[in-house]
């Protein structure tokens, strides 16, 4: 009798066992961190929303069961390499606002909004081509930057696998001929973007978490 005794406990451990992993989240209150980028250039939006359990140190949360975050009543969307980071293809460049549904019903609202980021434009008109050897950089106009915002400029290489970034103050920015060097002499995208953190306009059972809204602008030229 002795040796069929695991074979009885394994189904009681297995239930066990799943009932812990299926309600890991549902007693948690989530960090929530919500990102909306904008392209001006495009008139498009990438979104993202990201969970971790109480802060923004805790384990990343994968939204089960009844769980779900909606961005402009659209489902959400994940890949094979974060199942964790939830995004949306959003058309134009309106406010976002995100639901998030709880396993237990509730739902929280926080909406990131367009008119929170003040406008960017490349004002620079680039030759055909700019010798590396010259370094390249870039003057920029637009609103004038205001508290919790920064300005990020990226030289970007044609085939996307090399980028040169470097965050500024000021209406110009220029990149040294060393830090273009390992960047080939190719068509390059040069893009600048304004970046703005935002507090949570709700959040769950007290716990904390952040907003973040992205104008983004572009142009391009070639490195000889």
């Amino acid at each position: 009798m002795k040796k069929y005794v695991p074979i009885l406990l394994m189904p009681v451990l297995l239930a066990l066992g799943c009932k812990k992993n299926d309600d890991l989240e549902s007693d948690k209150n989530y960090y929530q961190l919500y990102e909306v980028e904008y392209n001006k250039v495009n008139a498009e939006t990438r979104a993202y929303a990201t969970f971790r359990e109480n802060d923004a140190t805790g384990r990343k949360v994968e939204l089960k069961g009844a769980a779900n975050v909606k961005a402009n009543t659209k489902i959400a969307n994940t890949t094979t390499e974060d199942i964790t980071r939830y995004y949306w293809d959003l058309p134009g460049t309106s406010d976002v606002n995100f639901i998030l549904t709880k396993n237990y019903g509730g739902t929280i609202s926080n909406t990131v909004r367009r008119a929170e980021i003040g406008d960017i434009n490349i004002t620079t008109v680039y030759p055909e081509f700019v010798p590396k050897s010259e370094g390249l950089g870039f003057k920029w106009a637009g609103d004038p930057l205001q508290e919790n915002e920064k300005l990020v400029a990226t030289i970007i290489s044609g085939a996307n696998l090399v980028r040169e970034t470097k965050e500024f103050m000021g209406d110009s920015v220029y990149f040294t001929p060393y830090e273009l060097s390992e960047i080939s002499p190719e068509w390059v995208t040069v893009q600048l973007k304004r970046i703005k953190e935002l507090p949570l306009e709700n959040k769950d059972h007290g716990k904390d978490g952040k907003m973040k809204v992205t104008l983004v602008t572009y142009t391009y030229t070639t490195l000889q």
